[in-house]
This record gives C-alpha cells, structure tokens and sequence, in this order.
C-alpha cells in the first residue's frame, strides 16, 4: 500500500490531486489528509507544512510514502522567474514567491538535499488556480485565462474598471460543469484527472503544472 499525506485547502483540490498523482506516478494511494483552512494565506500554510513535517520528520524514515502541499498562487510572482502581472493591488504586488516561501520550509525542516528526506515529497502552486489547470485540461488556451477567481469580486472590478470584468477562473469552470454531465465540483474535479490524458502536453501549455510534474515524477 502506498499513502499519500495530502495538505491542501479543500476536499475538491484532493480528489483532483490523488487522481493526478495516481496518473502520474501508475500507483494507487490511501490519503491522509491535513487540511488548511481556505483563504487563511501564506503564512499558515507555512505554520501548518512545518506541523506535516515535523511528525514526518519525527516518524522517520517510511517506504511508499510521500506528502505533498498544494495552494494557489493567487497572483503571486511566478516560479522561477517571478514576472508579476502588470496593474495588480499593493496587496497583491507585496506577494512573494510562493514556490520560494514554501522550499524554503521543507529546507529548514528536512534538508535541501531532498534525496535526504525522510519520505518524497512535491510543491504543487497552480498559476493562477486550480481551476486554471482544469481549464486547460478542458481545451482552453493558457494566453486567454484570467487571473482571479470571480467576477463578481471587488479586486477583479477594481483591475477592470472601468469596463466590467469578465468571467474569471471559476466562473469558467462552472460553465464548464454546466455543459457537461457532471453536476458538482468533486465531479469536475474527478473527471479533469480522469481525462488528464498527455501530462506532457499540459507541462508544455502550464509551467507551474511542469514544475508539479517534475517533482512527482522522482517518486517513481
């Protein structure tokens, strides 16, 4: 049996992870799951990974056993490079690398030679959502995605106006649900794993979803 310490901020980003895990790596896992509650922000997300990896670290060593963080970038400069995008709040401008914050954690609680950890691990930070790698998934072009989460939110009309935002990520993804046979979230969230077909082709249209990739695959 292989297990899978899953920290992420909702039950849809899990059903989503373990199935694109499972595509990836051809094995199958029993969750563990560590939640981090939505919207609480970078900083107890690094309180809650350096829990994870503190009982990891204190467990030892554990054959078929990996963990993996995942949270969104939400307009953050984006890993390697750290572009920002143009025009964004001083809120969001006075982000950090989230790749970064986050390394910098398993660095200081394992090692940075990462084939000194206990159990393998990854860093999973869609840009600019999950929902844009479901999209993507879904057909639609990475030029073309937008940057926040809803319209109907205050930071998306203020990066608008004065024209009225259009459908932002997850707005897309619900129409997405609506026109197919699926009728809930974890549904979508299921199926998009499922019909991960070319991981490859998603790395080449996704970075952030490359750099995934990459960390998954040395669990192999």
């Amino acid at each position: 049996m292989n297990y899978l310490y899953l920290l992420t901020e909702d039950d849809n980003d899990d059903l989503f992870y373990e199935g694109c895990v499972e595509k990836l790596t051809g094995k199958s896992y029993s969750v563990l799951n560590r939640r981090i509650r939505k919207g609480s922000g970078i900083s107890a997300v690094r309180s809650s990974l350096r829990l994870l990896l503190q009982d990891i670290r204190r467990t030892g060593h554990l054959e078929n056993t990996f963990f993996l963080v995942a949270i969104d970038n939400d307009r953050a400069p984006v890993h390697p490079k750290h572009p920002q995008i143009e025009g964004l709040s001083r809120s969001d401008r006075s982000k950090q690398c989230r790749v970064c914050e986050l390394q910098e954690v398993l660095n200081v609680e394992l090692d940075t030679d990462r084939s000194e950890w206990p159990i393998r691990g990854a860093i999973a930070i869609p840009v600019e959502m999950l929902e844009s790698w479901l999209l993507l998934i879904c057909g639609h072009r990475s030029d073309t995605l937008p940057f926040f989460g809803r319209k109907a939110q205050t930071i998306a009309k203020k990066y608008y106006s004065p024209k009225s935002p259009p459908d932002q990520l997850k707005d897309l993804c619900n129409q997405e649900i609506q026109n197919s046979s699926v009728g809930s979230m974890a549904e979508f969230c299921l199926t998009c794993a499922t019909d991960l077909l070319d991981p490859d082709d998603l790395a080449t249209k996704s970075p952030s979803f490359a750099h995934f990739k990459t960390q998954i695959e040395t669990w192999i």
